[in-house]
């Protein structure tokens, strides 16, 4: 969350896509098909496994205000704020499997 933030502050871009470090054979097709259903919401995030992942998609600067509040009160978890932000989950069955191989970093 903090490195959410902290992007949006240094960038000042009106959105930005986000992967986290440990996903690094994420699929073409999925970063295509998460900024295809970006139309201005809060957040765009697939769901795998029942899980929303919410370090792999495209935020807008509009959920500044909740990160900066939900950090002065060490609330931290993504899963929270995806449910107080407009939020598109992708569900599974949407998108191609996410990563290009199996192995100890794929999802």
């Amino acid at each position: 969350m903090t490195g959410i933030y902290s992007s949006f502050i240094c960038t000042g871009a009106p959105e930005l896509f986000f992967i986290a470090c440990d996903m690094p054979f994420i699929k073409a097709e999925v970063v295509e098909l998460i900024k295809k259903k970006f139309h201005g919401q809060d957040a765009v995030v697939p769901v795998n496994k029942g899980q929303p992942q919410a370090l792999l998609g495209i935020y807008s600067r509009r959920i500044i205000p909740a990160l900066e509040q939900r950090l002065k009160q060490n609330r931290k978890a993504m899963w929270d704020l995806l449910q107080e932000i407009s939020t598109e989950l992708i569900a599974e069955g949407k998108f191609p499997k996410l990563t290009l191989k199996e192995g100890p970093c794929s999802i």
